[in-house]
């Protein structure tokens, strides 16, 4: 009942760092009549990129929506060239939230803040570098961005960034392990990300696990 309560009172809801599930849009809906927005953006670029307002009586996919002014997107290929609406790719982000890199790690800097071959003026220096997120992507009709996933073994839990192969690295630290993988998964009944690791123990000792 407190649940309730508290939720009719909420005029504005924003999402990020998520997949924004409809399900969970209708449910808010049931207890109030809150407006719901759902965003998206890396930390390495000031957080918020875009913003959509979601209306679940008309929606049937959630996207990530627009670009905020002064927030440039792309959607690319591996050669960096410009895909057309449709057609998946990496999400590229420039505009004036792009950060500068990461502290004491120039090869990571150099890797995911690079050059922006699309600025008209050389001395356009907030457009000058786009950072790549490493998600995936692609326009639609409409304009806005339908998020797909990751390119790496990177995955969201909580909002929290999880690197798949660095857990992997250290399961395999126990001495009877020889060989492991982790992945993600989803539950059905409440969308709620989990993680699962598989391991063969050396020599045969027993069944496979999980």
């Amino acid at each position: 009942m407190k649940f309730k309560s508290y939720i009719s009172i909420i005029k504005v809801i924003v999402f990020i760092g998520e997949v924004l599930p409809l399900s969970l849009c209708e449910m808010i809906h049931k207890y109030s009549n809150c407006k719901i927005y759902n965003s998206y953006g890396p930390t390495e670029c000031a957080v918020t990129c875009t913003y959509k307002e979601i209306d679940d009586k008309v929606e049937k996919k959630i996207t990530i929506g627009k670009p905020l002014c002064n927030c440039k997107l792309y959607i690319v290929d591996k050669y960096m060239n410009v895909v057309p609406v449709g057609v998946e790719g990496e999400i590229v982000i420039g505009g004036y939230g792009v950060g500068k890199g990461y502290l004491n790690n120039d090869d990571l800097t150099n890797e995911k803040f690079i050059k922006c071959p699309y600025v008209v003026k050389d001395n356009d220096i907030h457009n000058s570098i786009m950072y790549r997120t490493g998600d995936i992507g692609k326009w639609t009709e409409n304009g806005e961005i339908e998020c797909l996933g990751r390119m790496d073994f990177q995955v969201k839990i909580n909002g929290h960034r999880i690197e798949l192969g660095e857990i992997e690295t250290v399961v395999k630290e126990i001495n009877e392990i020889e060989h492991i993988v982790v992945i993600d998964k989803t539950k059905e009944e409440t969308g709620e990300k989990y993680l699962i690791c598989y391991y063969i123990l050396k020599n045969n000792q027993g069944d496979d696990d999980t």
